[in-house]
């Protein structure tokens, strides 16, 4: 089966080791996180959150 390129933020959580609360907060406060909203609930964006993360990690930056 195919992954899932859309996940939610408990899969993501799972999935990159970040807790859920940390990920809320951060879709919430930061507009380079890649999350699309389909109605009221947030998805991150598997590929583009790995590329995220990696430019994070250049930079220096934290989560």
């Amino acid at each position: 089966m195919k992954e899932k390129k859309l996940l939610s933020i408990k899969e993501a959580s799972q999935a990159f080791g970040i807790g859920t609360q940390r990920l809320r907060e951060l879709a919430r406060v930061d507009p380079t996180m890649p999350i699309i909203k389909i109605g009221t609930v947030t998805k991150l964006n598997r590929d583009m959150m790995d590329a995220w993360i990696d430019e994070r990690t250049k930079a220096g930056k934290g989560l």
